[in-house]
Formats: C-alpha cells, structure tokens, sequence
C-alpha cells in the first residue's frame, strides 16, 4: 500500500526541514522574489 522510499523520502525531508527551516525560508524568500520580479518584468514588458 504505502511505499517505504516515499515514506522514507518524507521524513528526511521533514527531518531537514526542521533543522534546516531557515535555509528552507532563505530558498522558499528566493522563489518568491524571482516569481515576483517576473511577473513584474512581464507585466513590464507587455
């Protein structure tokens, strides 16, 4: 039923994001900004 690679994939995600949550916000703060200013340059554009 549940795959053990997914389930494993799942907590070292988790485990990585709890220990590593800054880093996460820092890479999650940089797609946002880069979707942001392309859409910006986008709307610019046209």
């Amino acid at each position: 039923m549940h795959n053990p690679d997914t389930g494993r994939l799942l907590e070292r995600i988790l485990h990585a994001v709890r220990h590593d949550w800054l880093y996460f916000v820092v890479v999650a703060e940089l797609v946002l900004i880069s979707a942001l200013t392309g859409w910006l340059l986008a709307g610019v554009g046209t």
